[in-house]
């Protein structure tokens, strides 16, 4: 059976029409530049953590007593043109140097929707850079029930007792979510999910991160934060975004593509 040239013609034409689509798509919000950044920490809506939750006990598989929580300091530095922060973001540093040396210690901070999203069509996008001596690198999105969903990261830090992961010290990485994907992605270490409550995508409120790094008797291990000075864990976010997918409209442009194809072969069957 011989298939007709105008069909090969349509699903060319139909392909290019479409390939834009994912390029030209908007975020729903991004925090990239200085001032996305510096806005967003003035205006309380990215916030320093002050109390250990549930999802980094799930994760690190450690109770309260194994690990030191503490509250980090925030600042947005507008980089200064390395490869591991060329770009401006967000630092987050801490540490209680009068907590057992042999604890590792744990902070996070968290960023909170001006209005509450539904993330289900979207993609999460992140950028962290960990210096030597982090652990691992922890995302999980929380929803307005207290439901939540989160993934971790190992760090390839020597000596890590967590193990061996996707993220360099030193290198920024970037991570890719899809908020409706209840399960391991993004080349994910481990994945945890809120037992009691699951995450609902569709009333997500909050993204919040956190960091796992060695207890205060191996901060040697550590670079000076940038700016701030002094050998204690720190960590770098350069970019974080929520960008739609083009579904709907895709399935507009098929739709309408074939009609129109439609009508063009037919009026040249007439002629």
């Amino acid at each position: 059976m011989r298939i007709p040239r105008r069909f090969f013609m349509t699903i060319l034409l139909i392909t290019l029409m479409l390939m834009p689509i994912q390029v030209l798509a908007t975020p729903y919000f991004s925090l990239d530049t200085f001032d996305d950044w510096d806005t967003a920490l003035n205006d309380g809506r990215i916030s320093p953590v002050e109390s250990p939750y549930d999802a980094a006990a799930e994760h690190y598989g450690i109770e309260g007593e194994d690990y030191v929580f503490t509250t980090p300091e925030l600042y947005v530095w507008e980089g200064d043109g390395s490869p591991e922060t060329e770009s401006p973001g967000l630092v987050m540093y801490w540490g209680d140097p009068a907590a057992d040396p042999d604890l590792p210690q744990l902070a996070s901070w968290e960023y909170t929707y001006p209005e509450d999203p539904n993330l289900t069509g979207t993609k999460l996008k992140l950028t962290v850079m960990p210096p030597l001596g982090i652990w691992s690198v922890s995302l999980t999105l929380n929803d307005a029930a207290g439901g939540w969903v989160s993934w971790d990261w190992n760090v390839n830090t020597p000596g890590n007792p967590l193990g061996p992961g996707p993220i360099n010290p030193g290198t920024p990485y970037t991570i890719t979510i899809d908020p409706t994907i209840l399960g391991p992605q993004a080349g994910s270490t481990s994945f945890a999910l809120n037992p009691a409550a699951g995450f609902n995508p569709t009333t997500a409120i909050s993204i919040q991160a956190d960091e796992l790094a060695a207890g205060a008797g191996a901060w040697q291990q550590f670079p000076a934060v940038p700016v701030v000075g002094g050998q204690q864990p720190w960590n770098y976010w350069s970019s974080v975004s929520v960008v739609p997918e083009p579904i709907s409209s895709t399935l507009f442009l098929v739709g309408a593509g074939t009609l129109g194809f439609r009508r063009y072969w037919k009026k040249r069957r007439k002629i």
